[in-house]
Order: C-alpha cells, then structure tokens, then sequence
C-alpha cells in the first residue's frame, strides 16, 4: 500500500464513546460509594478517596498528610510491612498511595474473585496501621534523603518557589513532601490520642471518605460485610510539634 505523506490523512468519523454507569450506594457507618461496572476483565480496582491532603498539613507541619500517608503499608496489626505486601502479593495486588492537595487517594488493584481480601487489607492498612517507631524512623529518614535530593534538582527548587510566591504561607505554599525541617521535628505517631496539630482531619475517625470501585464488580457486594481481626477502628494520630509558619528569609535553601 502507498502512502502519501504529501498531505495529511483523511479524516475519520468520531467515534461514539459512551461513559458507562455510574451506581451509586452508600454503606451504612461507611464511606459513600460510586461502582462502574466493567466485566470485560476480571480485574477490580479499589480508590478510596479521603478528603484530607497537604492543604491540611497546618502551621510548621509541611508534609505531614504525606508522612502520615507513606506509613500506611509499613505494618498493620499483627504484620510487618513486608507482611503486609507478602499479603498483597498472594492476592496479585497493586498498592498505591498519592496525596495531593485537597485529597488523599488510596488506591488497590487486584483480581476480582480475591475482592473480599482486598477490601479487608485494605481496610486494615487504611485504619488500623502499626506505625512502629522503627518503621516512622525509617520512612522519615528516606523522606528527608530525597529532600536532600531534590534540592540538587533546578526543576524541583522552581515547583517550590512558585508555590511560596504564588500563595505565600497559605496552605497551598508548599508541596506535598514538605520541607526537611518539618520531617525532622515530626513527632512519633501516637494511639488514642487527638491530633496535635491545627487540623484534625488527619485521624481516620474524622474523615468522611468515598470509595470508587471501577472494574468486574456486582451491585449487591457494597453490603457484604467486610472481615476484621483487629477490632474497633482506633484513633490514628500523628504528632507535630508546633513550628512558625513564615515566609523564609532570604538566600534560605528552599527545601530546607
């Protein structure tokens, strides 16, 4: 066949897309739900959605939601964090974990007939994680290291100084990672206690979060029950020491 690259190619009739359905449920004590149902694959995709982000991190606490959020899959209950992604593993499952802004998003892929495992790791890294005081160290040590990091990368230092000229010590006024400084005098996290911060819409009992379930998925499974080992959903807290939120002063490192 020839082609004649001399002129542009013909155009095509679009094409008709259309979206499929969204159902919506809602649990009873749970989070709101939106499922689309997609049964080409037996694949299922599990996004809690939790409305808490870095705008939240409050005063001198820079990449806290962040924080908080990495130490999620260090460990729960009774399992370590490789534990727990031996246990994701068994099932075929992606874990991931993005904080933004306004929210948090929690994500779990899997195979659909392992859907009940899932929603029970899921749920346990979520609300009952084990924030050991060697895995806070750890997490924070590899957080302040690729702080370090990015300080040596121009692109990295410009998303930082347009943040804090743009919004200035406004809760958008730094990134999500934070500062090195706030890393460093985060405090351990703590068990039934309230957040030590200006927001407590860190402590999972706080949050009203939704759940978006797209993939090879049933309408009725929303009301199966999910199975617990660990009990009652304890407060989670993480907390901070109290630090001026200001302006840095000039020719300051802008990670620091």
């Amino acid at each position: 066949m020839t082609v004649d690259r001399s002129r542009l190619p013909a155009l095509i009739e679009d094409r008709v897309f259309r979206f499929p359905a969204v159902t919506r449920a809602a649990a009873p004590g749970g989070p709101a739900l939106r499922i689309v149902e997609q049964h080409d694959l037996p694949v299922l995709a599990l996004l809690l959605v939790l409305p808490v982000g870095a705008a939240d991190d409050g005063p001198g606490q820079a990449g806290l939601a962040a924080f908080t959020a990495d130490l999620l899959d260090e460990g729960t209950g009774e399992l370590s964090a490789i534990g727990v992604h031996e246990a994701l593993a068994r099932i075929g499952a992606q874990f991931d974990v993005d904080t933004g802004y306004d929210a948090t998003v929690v994500t779990l892929v899997t195979l659909a007939k392992h859907r009940v495992r899932a929603l029970s790791l899921l749920a346990d890294i979520v609300f009952r994680p084990r924030l050991a005081p060697e895995d806070v160290e750890r997490v924070r040590t590899l957080r302040v290291n690729r702080l370090r990091q990015l300080a040596a990368v121009p692109a990295a230092v410009a998303d930082v100084a347009f943040a804090r000229e743009l919004f200035g010590a406004g809760p958008y006024g730094h990134l999500a990672i934070g500062t090195t400084r706030a890393s460093r005098r985060s405090a351990s996290p703590r068990r039934g206690s309230s957040m030590r911060a200006t927001t407590t819409r860190h402590t999972p009992r706080s949050w009203r979060p939704a759940m978006r379930i797209p993939g090879n998925w049933r309408p009725w499974l929303p009301r199966c029950s999910v199975p617990s080992r660990h009990g009652p959903v304890p407060h989670v807290t993480l907390a901070t020491h109290r630090m001026t939120h200001a302006r840095p002063p000039a020719g300051q490192p802008a990670w620091s």
